[in-house]
């Protein structure tokens, strides 16, 4: 009997010491998954940090080329805007000429009037200024099959695509000589006046 005890006491110590063993696993637990939280929290909070500086930067470099852009002469600025979508004859020994109409507020219409081939239509673009540091190009469509067809009655303005004033200050800074050049074939005699051939604000064909 005295063995018996012995045995039943044993038993018991052994059932304390695994209950005592699972509920301090359970009380350490919560601080292990606290702490593992709190590595996942601040893993998130760096990555979020990160994209947000990296995104600053891209603003904040974005801003200095807008400036720049702002901060280059008139003519300059006309001129970037026909380097991208008109042809300059730039070391070709040719000389052409553009007109520029500026007479509606935040279009900007050039005519590239020294091209020999074609008609006036195909050779102009108009830019609209979207205060955003960008500029929406548009050229001129219509039904009409031939040039010497196309009417305010029968033609509208395309947009083309969109230009930012940093892939204009990329252009300068690459191509700053041809740039230059074309600052010397045009005035602005006509740059306060309308574009009369077609509204600026025509975007589709009139009803």
């Amino acid at each position: 009997m005295r063995n018996k005890g012995f045995v039943m006491a044993g038993v018991a110590l052994v059932i304390a010491a695994v209950l005592a063993g699972a509920f301090f696993l359970g009380k350490n637990q919560p601080a292990r998954d606290s702490k593992h939280q709190d590595v996942k929290v601040q893993s998130t909070s760096q990555k979020r940090a990160a994209k947000n500086s990296s995104s600053q930067s891209t603003d904040k470099a974005k801003n200095q080329e807008n400036s720049a852009f702002s901060a280059l002469p008139q003519k300059t600025q006309l001129a970037l805007l026909i380097y991208k979508e008109l042809p300059t004859d730039y070391g070709t020994g040719y000389k052409t000429h553009y007109t520029i109409y500026m007479g509606d507020p935040d279009k900007i219409v050039i005519v590239d009037d020294g091209e020999g081939a074609g008609g006036m239509p195909e050779h102009c673009v108009m830019y609209t200024d979207n205060h955003d540091g960008t500029f929406t190009t548009s050229v001129i469509d219509s039904t009409a099959v031939d040039l010497a067809d196309y009417s305010a009655q029968n033609s509208y303005w395309k947009a083309t695509q969109t230009i930012s004033q940093s892939d204009l200050m990329t252009a300068y800074q690459e191509h700053r000589d041809e740039i230059d050049y074309v600052t010397g074939l045009f005035d602005l005699g006509y740059s306060a006046r309308k574009f009369v051939f077609l509204p600026t604000n025509q975007t589709s064909i009139p009803r």
